[in-house]
């Protein structure tokens, strides 16, 4: 997510926060601000920003900036792009080597993976495909979670639907 902060008469300010992005996906590998405030220095210097005006704050999913007014819509779409090729690049180091969180062996979703699937074998069809259709549509982000219903409504031969 980027969006512009039209505060000013003539500096603006740019955000991204890729965290509802990845909520409950999974970990992020990459640390985005990594590559994002060496291009900020590099506008910094490159459109002779005033360094009283110069300001940056955030961390690794999330950052603040400040920029000309004229430049603010063209850099927010360079940022977006970006930002997208970074996320497929940091799934893909995921991909590689996914872990989980905690002594207590709960993903990035909060699930641990045999209690969860255990419960799930336990509902009925209909408590079942509840919990599939109240995931799906109101949590999306829990994929791995997603995941692990389907998997019991296959092996149960139950048709999953294509539009809830």
């Amino acid at each position: 997510m980027v969006t512009i902060d039209h505060d000013g008469t003539q500096y603006w300010s740019i955000e991204f926060d890729m965290f509802p992005v990845k909520k409950f996906e999974r970990f992020s590998v990459v640390d985005y601000s990594d590559h994002i405030l060496p291009l900020y220095e590099l506008y910094v210097k490159q459109a002779k920003l005033p360094i009283d005006k110069k300001h940056c704050v955030g961390g690794s999913r999330a950052l603040r900036f400040k920029v000309k007014k004229e430049d603010a819509e063209m850099l927010a779409e360079e940022l977006f792009d970006l930002l997208v090729n970074l996320a497929e690049w940091d799934e893909l180091l995921f991909d590689k080597n996914p872990y989980e969180l905690g002594e207590t062996g709960a993903n990035s979703e909060g699930f641990n993976p045999e209690i969860s699937i255990q419960q799930l074998i336990e509902l009925t069809d209909q408590e079942l495909m509840r919990e599939w259709m109240q995931f799906k549509k109101n949590q999306p982000y829990h994929k791995k979670y997603l995941a692990w219903i389907e998997q019991v409504l296959k092996k149960r031969s139950i048709q999953i639907p294509d539009v809830i």
